[in-house]
């Protein structure tokens, strides 16, 4: 499995298809912390957030670096369709991790009094691996072989992100307003249900991938 994922990783980078999201991502970082003033936490839930579309991009644009000629001979390699989809999604993680230090570090450079010890620190990167597995869960629903067209997944992607946002009820605005109004006191326990149903929709959809590379 390591070899695969490292082949898919190598493929990936080789590709450069990782550069519009990992550009996207810096300049939003930008954007939430040029004004640093204020504590790291609300600001840990914006960039958390944003994090969700980006990794289901970066997952939904490794799962399509191969064409479908490619893939096969891959499976073939890898002795099924099935270690190829499980290789992908751990790559996309793999891929997501940078992302997540990124955005944890970002706000300590440029305002290191505004992270309040290491348990803010323990807690914003905990956050952001949430959402980074979210977004890959949503990504591997967009991508191959759950659905090819580049147009239709990145209309689901979005449309997924903007409704997970402006629907009070969904787990996602639900992170966002409890890390809003508990900015000194870190993550508190009433974010937890929000985070267990975030994880368990992200394995059925990882699951739902692996089912149907199965099949294919």
């Amino acid at each position: 499995m390591s070899a695969l994922c490292r082949y898919q990783l190598a493929g990936f980078l080789r590709s450069q298809r990782w550069v519009p999201p990992l550009l996207v991502y810096v300049l939003l970082l930008a954007l939430v912390y040029a004004d640093a003033s204020g504590p790291a936490v609300p600001s840990y839930g914006v960039t958390a957030v944003a994090l969700f579309p980006v990794a289901a991009w970066v997952t939904r644009t490794l799962l399509s670096t191969e064409d479908p000629i490619a893939r096969q001979i891959t499976a073939a390699a890898a002795r099924g369709q099935l270690r190829v989809q499980a290789a992908l999604l751990t790559s996309a993680v793999i891929a997501a991790l940078p992302l997540v230090v990124l955005a944890v570090s970002w706000a300590a450079l440029v305002n290191p009094t505004a992270v309040y010890g290491w348990r803010t620190w323990v807690g914003g990167l905990g956050i952001h691996l949430v959402f980074a597995l979210a977004g890959t869960g949503l990504g591997a629903l967009a991508g191959p072989p759950m659905l090819h067209r580049p147009g239709a997944a990145v209309l689901g992607i979005a449309m997924v992100t903007l409704l997970s946002i402006i629907i009070p009820a969904s787990p996602v605005a639900w992170a966002l307003r409890v890390l809003e109004h508990n900015p000194r006191h870190g993550f508190p326990a009433a974010i937890t249900p929000s985070i267990a149903f975030l994880l368990g929709i992200t394995a059925f959809a990882i699951l739902a991938s692996l089912a149907t590379a199965r099949r294919s």
